[in-house]
Order: structure tokens, then sequence, then C-alpha cells
């Protein structure tokens, strides 16, 4: 009877979230390169990227705290970046508030990018592919809790049997 009822209380201990997690955004904007090349932007942050979120500590592009970068107001994510006077980059995803902003894979959106090399400058449209990945990080507290709850039930239980 006693181990039914340390099963029962470990399924409670586990039953509450086990995990915290990060997300992690990739932006491939393609032929967007000074020569052609695709232009991947990564960072990684504790949510969901909400509309109007500064992401200067999140993104380097170019040397701090010559860049810049957000998602704005409207939805869209801007990123800015200045490696010197005469290189600059500017890559823009053309998302908005209808975005559905969960963790998914999400092609051919709509974008935008500049780029400048001493007098040379190239720009246009494009588009970015976005993926959005939810990446769990174990907490494990509270599933060691629980195994090592279960064994030592486990023993109390067979010692209590072997006594009686």
């Amino acid at each position: 009877m006693k181990a039914s009822a340390l099963v029962v209380c470990c399924i409670a201990v586990t039953a509450v979230p086990a995990f915290a997690g990060t997300y992690v955004y990739t932006f491939d904007f393609l032929n967007a390169g000074f020569y052609g090349q695709d232009v991947t932007i990564s960072y990684v942050t504790t949510g969901p990227t909400a509309p109007g979120t500064d992401l200067i500590s999140l993104v380097a592009l170019g040397f701090p705290p010559e860049s810049y970068s957000n998602r704005d107001a409207s939805g869209a994510w801007n990123f800015f970046g200045w490696g010197s006077p005469t290189a600059t980059d500017s890559f823009s995803a053309e998302t908005d508030l209808s975005f559905p902003n969960v963790p998914g894979f999400y092609s051919s959106v709509p974008a935008t990018f500049s780029v400048q090399q001493m007098f040379v400058f190239r720009s246009g449209s494009t588009t970015v592919n976005i993926s959005i990945q939810d990446t769990p990080e174990p907490a494990g507290i509270s599933l060691s809790l629980c195994g090592l709850a279960l064994i030592a039930g486990l023993a109390l239980s067979g010692r209590l049997r072997a006594a009686a």
C-alpha cells in the first residue's frame, strides 16, 4: 500500500514542467550578399520575439556598437551592420503582425537587402527562409528527486516486507 502511494506522489512531482526552452531564430536571405551569396543571420532568445523588440544584444553584424537589429512595431525583422564607413549591410524580413512567430520553417518570405563595400553598392528584393526552433533545456531537478524518492521507497518497501 505504501509503495502505491509513493508512485502517485512521484507522478505528481513530475507533472510540473521539467523543461525551460530557448528559441533559435535563423534567417537565410537568398542571394543577398555582396557577391550574390546567401546571408545567414541567427540569434537565440528565451521566448518569442515580439514586435517592438530591440535585438542589439542578440545579433552582431559588423563591429559593436556599430550594428543595430530589431523586430519593429510592424512585425518586420531588420538587421543593420557597419563594418567601416565604407562597408555597410542591411537586411529586412518583410513580415507583419500576422506572421505566426511560432516554432516552424517559413520559406520564401519577402525580404529586402542592401550591401556596400567601398564605392560599390548592391540592393534589391529577395526572399528569406525563416526557421524558429524551440530548443528545450532540461531542468532535471524534478526528475532527479522523483527518481531518488522512487528508489528509496522501493528499498524501504522491500525492507518492510522482509521484516514482516
